[in-house]
């Protein structure tokens, strides 16, 4: 009971630093794919933050993974019903309507350091460098 108590009590702390940002729990993996070294993020506030957030966020993705990265994709996505590849089926609709393109919010490729913001919109897209870890 005593260990329950705690282990909510932390759940609790960890929650509320996780939110006090306004990111929400952006570091949450939604989806890995582990065959194209790729992790989907929902994170609908990636977009406004600076290099330096980002760098941290992408930190704390990683530190849910033993070891460091070697070459590793970050997604990030504004919904997570549109999480995915653009080839995925059950997506055609978003990706004919423009949808999946505007809810795909980044990119960031770990041997680069660099966040592609707006990936599939080329008349939004923004490229930043991260600071190294």
């Amino acid at each position: 009971m005593r260990n329950t108590i705690l282990i909510s009590i932390t759940l609790c702390i960890f929650s509320t630093i996780s939110f006090a940002d306004g990111r929400g729990n952006c570091s949450h993996i939604v989806r890995y794919d582990e065959r194209n070294s790729r992790i989907f993020v929902v994170c609908p506030s990636v977009g406004e933050m600076n290099a330096e957030q980002i760098g941290q966020l992408v930190t704390e993705i990683f530190a849910q993974f033993d070891g460091p990265p070697d070459e590793y994709f970050i997604s990030f996505f504004a919904r997570e019903d549109l999480v995915g590849y653009k080839t995925d089926s059950g997506l055609e609709k978003a990706v004919s309507s423009g949808d999946w393109a505007k809810a795909y919010l980044g990119e960031y490729y770990t041997h680069s350091h660099e966040i592609t913001l707006w990936p599939a919109l080329p008349e939004k897209r923004v490229v930043l460098q991260l600071p190294l870890p």
